[in-house]
């Protein structure tokens, strides 16, 4: 499996959410989930060991990814951890 990164462009705190509930509507519960933020997606996937369902977005700030990152960890999910700085990619997984 490669590492695709679909979109490059930034996206709201409310978008990023919208998307993840739109993701997981379909799917098994929160806890059966991972989120975390990191500057190097790619690398946080490889260390991962790669997983077959990755979704990541390139959020506004690091504040406001890890605002998204704590919103879904409150519904459930586990935190993984990342790189912090800038700039900040939300991923799930």
């Amino acid at each position: 499996m490669r590492f695709r990164r679909k979109r490059k462009e930034v996206r709201t705190e409310s978008d990023i959410i919208k998307h993840i509930e739109r993701h997981l509507a379909q799917m098994s519960g929160y806890s059966s989930w991972s989120i975390g933020v990191t500057t190097d997606p790619k690398e946080s996937w490889a260390g991962y060991e790669r997983p077959v369902f990755w979704c990541c977005w390139l959020a506004e700030t690091e504040d406001a990814a890890k605002r998204i990152q704590e919103y879904f960890v409150g519904k459930g999910m586990q935190r993984a951890p990342g790189k912090s700085g800038e700039p900040a990619h939300v991923f799930i997984f």
